[in-house]
């Protein structure tokens, strides 16, 4: 009798976690978000100081939560941009820096419609490391067009000291 009282409390206690357990479907899968071009010049050139005067730009800002949950929101985001310099803004960033033709990497579509026509894209390994802070930034520029293409991981605005009140 107490063998089978205890069968039947085991039956009973995992009756309701079977229930909850692998029975449910996952969520369905988020479709994927179309993401808006921005054309505001004021948040690149806040975090992008030593590029230079930004008067035009078609960028897209693209976060991802990659945080397991461990904290909420966006855990990393990308931004992906075409900008226009003053003119001669990219012969003054290359100067004196050694840069080599290079292609450009995968552009999406929505912000090739923006690359110049027959650009000469340039990176320098050094531009990237001075020009920002972030997990990642490359640079590729095109000094017949004073363009610049980013492709950027968490790009960050510089901190800015300021003098103390005392």
């Amino acid at each position: 009798m107490r063998i089978r009282n205890g069968l039947l409390a085991a039956a009973l206690l995992t009756a309701p976690l079977t229930a909850c357990g692998s029975a449910a479907e996952p969520p369905p899968a988020a479709a994927p978000t179309k993401l808006e071009v921005r054309t505001s010049t004021e948040e690149l050139t806040a975090r992008l100081p030593k590029l230079g005067q930004i008067v035009g730009a078609h960028w897209q800002f693209d976060p991802h939560d990659n945080s397991g949950g461990r904290v909420p929101g966006p855990s990393d985001y990308y931004i992906d941009a075409v900008l226009r310099l003053q003119p001669g803004e990219v012969a003054r960033l290359l100067k004196g820096r050694e840069a080599r033709d290079t292609a450009l990497p995968k552009v999406s579509p929505v912000l090739a419609a923006f690359l110049p026509n027959g650009a000469v894209w340039l990176h320098s390994a050094k531009l990237d490391r001075e020009l920002a802070l972030a997990d990642s930034a490359t640079f590729w520029l095109d000094p017949a067009s004073d363009s610049v293409y980013l492709s950027a991981n968490n790009l960050s605005a510089p901190e800015i000291s300021t003098p103390s009140a005392g």
